[in-house]
């Protein structure tokens, strides 16, 4: 059994499970019980033996911040979703696999379909195919299953996993793995599987065929409070970022650091660094009116590459409890606290810095409209921001 094969069977199996659109009533009919939380909080790649619990406790009432739906038929499983009303899904369940199925409802097309292969209870095999990108101005609209099909396997621009699974003594040793994701196409990798000495997952590392590795899994501390694993993370993440910059060896004192990261997306930032003389040859040309935003926009400092030696295990581990807990604000708590280490120690005098150096984090595209809340954050005196927003640099 390839993974190309099993892919094939899935594509055969999304033509079929086109038409099934019209069983959402019936499936939606044997929920007992509706529940409200976030959206996707069950993973079909942690169902197990029957049990099937979601990321984290759903509500018993519906609130307009809670996004997803969830109807839990008489053994306590979900049989029933519904994401922003516009998706609709079911879920199958036989002795030999475990389907969900999301339909986009205005349009009627089968959006996302998942499926996990058991053999006695194990996992065998998962796999996944959703569309990439669903709305109401879709061109997909009116045209037959066949059709939106055959387009999508032409520009390659559907989202798909297959993960084949290798046992050994009783647990997964590794997964093989075959991906395809718009922008990029079709890739591979094989996942390996670390346990503890007490026989738990530990980690998954992933590693393409060129030798590049990942984790993708890392079991966090036990009973380590989030806010405490949290200030462990900053300071190994500062302590990467500061040996980056010992590394490129600045010429000039620094007056900028810029941890530019990806809110509930991405922990491991891009490093931008702005010299103190970039900074003053700015403000000469240009003026102080809005240089702030002018010098780290200007995209004229090229990044600096940051190794994650110390700090990659323990970010992934800490990512998977900010998912699992859906804390992004703990996230960027940490982000924040990472640059503060930088700001207020003063890169540990192992790298000349301007008197009013700033270490800060941001998503720009998250950004609040006052930035001076982010750089009080990441450390920058009261004083020095007071200054900075008086002469218009903010």
């Amino acid at each position: 059994m390839s993974l190309e094969s099993i892919q094939q069977a899935l594509l055969d199996r999304w033509l079929t499970a086109y038409d099934e659109i019209d069983q959402l009533p019936y499936y939606k009919a044997q929920a007992v019980k509706m529940m409200y939380g976030d959206a996707y909080l069950y993973q079909l790649q942690q169902y197990q033996s029957r049990n099937f619990q979601p990321d984290r406790p759903l509500s018993d009432l519906p609130s307009e911040r809670l996004s997803g739906v969830y109807g839990l038929d008489v053994s306590g499983k979900p049989c029933y979703t519904s994401i922003q009303t516009d998706w609709e899904g079911f879920y199958l369940y036989g002795d030999t696999y475990v389907e969900y199925l999301e339909f986009y409802i205005p349009l009627g097309i089968l959006y996302r379909l998942e499926r996990l292969q058991l053999d006695q209870g194990k996992k065998i095999s998962y796999q996944s195919f959703s569309l990439n990108g669903m709305g109401r101005e879709s061109p997909y609209a009116g045209k037959a299953k066949e059709y939106i099909l055959t387009e999508e396997l032409k520009r390659k621009d559907f989202i798909s996993t297959v993960a084949l699974y290798e046992y050994k003594k009783g647990k997964i040793k590794w997964a093989d793995c075959l991906y395809n994701m718009p922008g990029i196409g079709k890739y591979t990798s094989r996942e390996k599987y670390g346990y503890n000495d007490s026989g738990e997952l530990d980690e998954i590392v992933s590693a393409d065929k060129e030798g590049h590795s990942q984790y993708t899994y890392v079991k966090p501390p036990a009973d380590m409070p989030l806010d405490e694993l949290s200030e462990q993370v900053s300071q190994l993440l500062a302590a990467d970022v500061l040996a980056a910059i010992v590394k490129s060896a600045p010429k000039e004192p620094l007056m900028i650091l810029e941890l530019n990261y990806q809110d509930v997306g991405n922990y491991f930032p891009l490093l931008q660094l702005v010299s103190e003389a970039y900074w003053s040859k700015h403000a000469v040309k240009y003026g102080e009116e809005g240089l702030f935003d002018a010098v780290v926009l200007s995209g004229d400092n090229p990044l600096t590459e940051i190794s994650f030696t110390t700090s990659e295990r323990i970010i992934n581990a800490f990512i998977g409890e900010i998912t699992k807990s859906g804390d992004y604000d703990a996230a960027r708590r940490m982000m924040y606290k990472a640059a503060w280490h930088l700001t207020t120690g003063r890169l540990n005098k192992q790298v000349a810095v301007s008197d009013q150096f700033i270490a800060y984090a941001v998503d720009w595209s998250m950004c609040p409209e006052d930035v001076g809340e982010i750089l009080t954050a990441c450390g920058m005196p009261a004083a020095q921001l007071n200054d900075w927003k008086k002469r218009g640099i903010l």
